[in-house]
């Protein structure tokens, strides 16, 4: 951020470097460090040229730290909203298998069940100290094009379960639009990519492929061990789990202990029906 002038220089990566990161790659060389100013400040009170109170959350979780306080690290996912007049916005996430899913790897004709769930986030900011997730319903689901055109697909019900199908091969964006009951909600998102049709045996072929091929190294000097979340063939999806999550993260966060332990990390590997570990 400060490369453009916005805010001061800071050992680490913040938030406001994310949100800056982000104006560049969508303004391109119209966002130089003449004209930053011109769409983002470093209170975020203006972003993407518009004017506002805004606020972040981090992996889904409210940060209460000033954007250019806040770090960040490889993998995290900041989320950048502006708050509705009422301030009683709520955050928004779709959930699979009670937890927050960022990524989706399908394949055509294949039906997914997600639930979307949010919190109150000035509830967060006041009298309360956790977040209350609460499922959300009323939402509308559906796909947006990078013109930000949105296609509907279903709608959340009572209990804030969707199922929704993608019958084409390629990359989409899954979002929610529209209030829950008077609830203003900052959208839910996640990544799709969905594979061709393939057979059992093409899918037990591609995980058994993967399986072999995957590898991770770790040399000790970082704190971020790279997870892959799908396999090297792009056919298979790829989740992981840790037998010490305090000392290695499923994400493949690493908090460094006093002394040495040993972490098993576990591949979960997936595509279709067929599935292995390693």
């Amino acid at each position: 951020a400060a490369e453009y002038g916005i805010g001061e220089a800071s050992s680490s990566p913040t938030v406001l470097d994310a949100v800056v990161a982000a104006h560049k790659q969508k303004y391109g060389d119209s966002f130089t460090k003449d004209s930053a100013d011109e769409f983002v400040d470093s209170s975020l009170t203006k972003a993407f040229g518009d004017s506002g109170y805004n606020g972040h959350i981090i992996n889904g979780h409210y940060s209460s730290d000033y954007a250019s306080q806040a770090t960040v690290s490889g993998g995290d996912a900041v989320d950048v909203f502006t708050y509705d007049n009422s301030y009683g916005d709520c955050y928004a996430a779709f959930y699979q298998n009670d937890k927050i899913c960022r990524e989706l790897f399908v394949t055509a004709g294949e039906s997914i069940t997600l639930k979307v769930k949010g919190f109150y986030i000035m509830g967060v900011m006041g009298a309360y100290t956790e977040e209350n997730w609460e499922a959300l319903n009323d939402l509308k689901i559906g796909t947006v094009n990078d013109r930000m055109e949105f296609t509907e697909l279903a709608a959340t019900g009572a209990n804030g379960e969707v199922t929704v199908t993608f019958d084409k091969k390629g990359e989409y964006t899954l979002v929610s639009k529209g209030k829950s009951g008077t609830k203003p909600i900052v959208p839910a998102w996640c990544k799709v990519k969905v594979a061709e049709g393939l057979s059992a045996e093409e899918q037990q072929k591609y995980v058994a492929e993967d399986k072999e091929a995957l590898s991770v190294n770790y040399d000790g000097s970082s704190n971020k061990i790279a997870l892959p979340a799908a396999g090297k063939s792009g056919q298979t999806k790829i989740s992981w789990t840790s037998d010490m999550p305090d000392v290695v993260t499923e994400k493949g966060n690493v908090i460094k202990p006093l002394e040495v332990k040993q972490v098993t990390l576990t591949a979960s590997i997936s595509c279709g029906e067929a599935s292995d570990t390693k």
